[in-house]
């Protein structure tokens, strides 16, 4: 893996003119995609705690209802 992969360094000027004459594309729209990628992959760990967190919410009121029902009987 790449340092510029693990947000370490940045890939110099030059990579990026070379990189950008490949795809097509101006140096500034490899560098915005890939803090567009970074925030999207920052947001969806944010989601995938969230989710998490409304398991185990869900889970504990499961088990209260279910030992309600448990002692009721």
């Amino acid at each position: 893996m790449y340092k510029w992969e693990t947000n370490k360094n940045y890939p110099n000027m030059d990579n990026l003119i070379k990189l950008s004459k490949i795809y097509a594309i101006t140096p500034d729209e490899l560098v915005k995609e890939e803090q567009i990628s970074q925030n999207k992959t920052a947001i969806d760990e944010e989601d995938e705690e969230f989710s998490l967190l409304l398991f185990i919410i869900g889970f504990i009121i499961l088990l209260v209802e279910f030992f309600k029902i448990q002692v009721l009987c």
